[in-house]
């Protein structure tokens, strides 16, 4: 498994946007079947408008006691 980071300490500089943009890049030139996006930004969230979720919307799985991230364009 892969994992990329992004990050600055200067907000509003496009991680968000890198980030989504990254992750289109990987599924379509790439052709990798599974990417993933997280956000760990505590001051503000701003990644889920780059996928066109506004308001962010999260699953529950109660048996398992998981949240269920959204999957838009082959991407969770």
């Amino acid at each position: 498994m892969l994992k990329i980071a992004v990050f600055s300490v200067k907000g509003g500089c496009g991680k968000s946007t890198v980030s989504a943009g990254l992750c289109y890049a990987l599924r379509d030139r790439l052709g990798w079947d599974k990417v993933g996006y997280l956000e760990v930004d505590i001051s503000g969230t701003s990644g889920h408008r780059a996928f066109g979720l506004n308001p962010p919307r999260l699953g529950l799985d109660t048996k398992k006691q998981k949240l269920i991230p959204p999957l838009v364009d082959g991407i969770r």
